[in-house]
């Protein structure tokens, strides 16, 4: 039979065993305490970031509305420059023609002065 003292001795040991265990259990506890705050951190920082990128998807949205109707305007200008372009063109072609024309008939004119002079009826 064992004695006491043994019976006590192993009492004590399965009671120090069962106090590092605990202290082993409440470590793991504190550290599992820790990640669930970092993780609860984390997941608000997820959700700050994601209404973050909401509303610069947002603002990027407004944006290329903004610069299409620029687009849309910079396109009516730019047809409205080619037209004013041709019309200019068509103008300045149309002054050479006239120039070309006067120059014709001045020296039309020129041409029967001096014939009328010749025949001395000027």
């Amino acid at each position: 039979m064992m004695s006491e003292e043994r019976i006590l001795e192993l009492l004590a040991e399965t009671l120090q065993r069962m106090d590092r265990r605990d202290a082993e259990i409440q470590s793991i506890w504190k550290r599992l305490e820790l990640l669930d705050q970092k993780t609860d951190r984390t997941i608000e920082l997820i959700e700050q970031q994601g209404e973050r990128i909401d509303r610069q998807q947002d603002e990027i949205n407004m944006l290329i509305a903004q610069m299409l109707k620029h687009q849309e305007r910079l396109d009516r200008h730019g047809e409205a420059f080619g037209n004013l372009r041709e019309r200019t063109e068509a103008i300045h072609q149309s002054s050479l023609e006239q120039q070309k024309a006067y120059q014709a008939i001045t020296e039309l004119v020129m041409y029967h002065n001096r014939a009328l002079a010749a025949k001395g009826i000027l």
